[in-house]
């Protein structure tokens, strides 16, 4: 059997806030394709889980943190120019963090499917 081979990268960004299915496909598709992330892209998906970013005044770094869950913040290189790739290493660090809060992000989308 061959099986469609499904892009995790393009979960729903439409609307308000993302649900949980949509965090689903989020953690997966960072688990699944770490080499595959725009700045534009995470940066969106994050700030529609509720996070709030800030770009650095110099430098390429972007500071992510949630204002509803204490701890719960992190940096990364946005790369060179509007749009770049992310380095892995930062995705995976992002993925950590993301998986050691789940629980708590779960609850901020308060059960929405």
């Amino acid at each position: 059997m061959i099986l469609a081979k499904r892009n995790l990268y393009s979960f729903d960004t439409t609307g308000d806030i993302m649900s949980e299915k949509n965090l689903d496909e989020l953690l997966a598709g960072i688990a699944a394709s770490p080499r595959n992330w725009r700045s534009q892209k995470l940066i969106s998906a994050l700030e529609r889980l509720g996070f709030k970013t800030k770009k650095r005044e110099s430098g390429n770094h972007t500071t992510v943190i949630h204002p509803n869950i204490p701890g719960l913040y992190f940096n990364f290189d946005a790369g060179h120019g509007g749009n770049a790739l992310i380095k892995p290493c930062y995705i995976k660090n992002i993925s950590l963090v993301l998986d050691r809060f789940e629980e708590q992000l779960r609850k901020q989308l308060g059960g929405k499917k």
